[in-house]
């Protein structure tokens, strides 16, 4: 193994066999490399949580549980939920970590990824119990607090939490339009929007590759949302910057994605063909300004969360 010397693993072992289970999970999926990179993490993680007891190792060992839920998930194979699962394992180590108190400055990476595996976890447990998985989103949700996230880590995790709650949030648009309620389109766009803007700051924070594939997705979901709100340009144009940040990666899981994106994009121009769709270069991430002031001001009538 990568890691071993002749003693037992340091926490920069771990770190390292993590960064490898998630750059395989990011070019191939939940294949079965990924499955196994995740699981040496873990023992790895397991291992050293054990003989050091440390908050910051313990969430080591949460983040590369929270790798190997995340494939349990996407590939149905071993026990996905449940007593014992990774993400019941997930949940857990992510409601201890959170209940400790922060002693250790503002920006803390344990609590951010507390928060990002919790997120992380509702939707999976949601699968199987959707009232159970809408508690956990709502703990994160309230974990996360209403203050400004104070430095790259804290961003990171806000980014990850709006994205579980959009999501959530334009699953309850669907059935309220299909039951003739008033729904809320705006509120959903907001905070697709800032979390677009939150990933973005994090990814020219740290340049990290895992990074710019979550401002990827993030630029997803927000054309979900402006789809839903009817915002048929923002949709474009979030799309095509998802679309010019998957050129960036190889692997099956970023191809299947980009081919994913492009057929949403050629339905958009289908339905309106006046708009003018163009996929900026790879590295116009950089240098996009901000989705949240692209949205319409608010005016009588319209102020965000009002319902259509």
């Amino acid at each position: 193994m990568p890691w071993q010397r002749s003693g037992p693993a340091q926490p920069e072992d771990v770190d390292r066999l993590f960064t490898v289970a998630e750059d395989v999970a990011m070019r191939e999926g939940a294949s079965p490399a990924a499955v196994q990179a995740a699981r040496v993490a873990i023992d790895a993680a397991r291992a050293l949580a054990a003989r050091t007891g440390t908050r910051e190792d313990r969430g080591r060992l949460l983040r590369a549980l929270g790798r190997q839920a995340v494939n349990r998930a996407l590939t149905g194979s071993g026990r996905v939920a449940g007593s014992g699962s990774p993400v019941e394992q997930v949940v857990a180590l992510a409601h201890e970590l959170l209940a400790e108190p922060v002693t250790d400055g503002t920006d803390d990476p344990v609590r951010a990824e507390a928060l990002i595996r919790l997120g992380q976890a509702s939707q999976i447990v949601a699968a199987t119990d959707p009232v159970r998985g809408r508690e956990l989103a709502e703990q994160a949700w309230l974990a996360l607090g209403s203050d400004p996230p104070a430095g790259s880590e804290l961003r990171r995790a806000r980014a990850a939490i709006l994205s579980v709650r959009v999501q959530n949030q334009l699953a309850d648009v669907i059935e309220g339009l299909g039951a003739g309620r008033p729904v809320d389109l705006d509120g959903p766009l907001a905070l697709a929007a800032e979390g677009v803007d939150l990933q973005r700051a994090v990814g020219l924070a740290d340049g990290a590759d895992t990074s710019l594939y979550d401002l990827a997705e993030a630029l997803g979901t927000l054309g979900r949302a402006a789809l839903a709100a009817q915002n048929l340009e923002l949709a474009s144009q979030a799309w095509a910057e998802e679309l010019s940040i998957l050129m960036s990666f190889d692997g099956p899981a970023a191809r299947k994605l980009f081919t994913e994106v492009a057929g949403r994009l050629g339905k958009l121009q289908e339905l309106a063909p006046q708009l003018q769709v163009v996929v900026p270069g790879p590295n116009a991430w950089r240098s996009t300004s901000s989705y949240l002031d692209r949205l319409p001001r608010p005016g009588p009538g319209n102020s965000p969360g009002s319902p259509r």
